[in-house]
């Protein structure tokens, strides 16, 4: 559970307990003495009112509150118990907290179930193992190096193996253990594209810009009009040829 619900749930009980206990003493208060207009009667009924809507409540609040940070005060110190080793029998847990084995793997669960701790039971040994003693376990030996009986016992690094049937003592050798390996490098591949269709053409680079240049009007001749006098431009042709004053009208030859 999070402290700062249980935090909430204390705050919460004591303003409630405040404000009944406020609410009470005024209404003893009234009721010893009330004002004119007012009867000891209706002082008891905000003295009922304010116990049974502030102040059990509150106090009902506060309690629960109260238990909460208990019990996480409890599997804290549980969690930091249980990192001081790196494997331990619950049955030694159980004697420590003098609760039941069945108690003492439900607290343990809790604690693995919060973040406390990180670790697993050994259901066969009847232990309870950290995660971190995963990196240090060593292989045991199939059988005792001087009767030859069968064991069963998981050995950490560090560790000394006992014999069940001829009480041997001995040590494994530990395990050459190779650096882990660099975590890979992430691979962003590259994203495909559909192959074009077939009727496609690539886009084409626009042309220069060419500037404009001034119109030019060759074989062209000014002549003078002789009746308006107007000056207009004719084609050159072979001579002689007619030509027309495009002002007045008026034609002639040009020889």
């Amino acid at each position: 559970m999070d402290l700062m619900k249980d935090d909430m749930f204390r705050w919460i009980g004591g303003i409630l307990i405040g404000l009944g206990i406020f609410c009470t003493m005024v209404g003893v208060f009234g009721t010893i003495s009330p004002p004119e207009g007012n009867t000891s009667q209706d002082y008891l009924i905000i003295i009922g009112f304010c116990t049974s809507t502030l102040l059990i409540p509150g106090i009902v609040i506060f309690a629960w509150g109260w238990k909460l940070g208990k019990e996480e005060s409890e599997l804290e110190k549980l969690a930091g118990y249980l990192k001081s080793y790196r494997r331990i029998k619950t049955s030694d847990v159980a004697k420590k907290l003098g609760k039941t084995e069945y108690e003492t793997e439900q607290l343990i669960t809790k604690c693995v179930k919060q973040g406390l701790i990180t670790g697993y039971f050994d259901r066969s040994s009847g232990e309870f193992f950290t995660y971190e003693s995963l990196f240090e376990e060593v292989k045991r030996p199939d059988k005792c190096p001087n009767c030859g009986a069968s064991l069963y016992t998981r050995l950490l690094s560090g560790e000394s193996a006992v014999c069940n049937y001829c009480g041997a003592t001995f040590t494994p050798p530990p395990i050459e253990r190779s650096p882990p390996p660099p975590p890979p490098i992430p691979y962003y591949p590259q994203q495909q594209y559909p192959p074009p269709p077939q009727h496609y053409q690539p886009p084409q680079p626009y042309p220069p810009k060419v500037q404009p240049q001034a119109k030019t009007f060759p074989n062209l001749m000014n002549v003078k009009c002789p009746g308006c006098a107007k000056v207009f431009d004719v084609q050159q042709q072979a001579r002689p040829f007619r030509i027309k004053c495009p002002y007045c009208g008026t034609e002639g030859m040009m020889a």
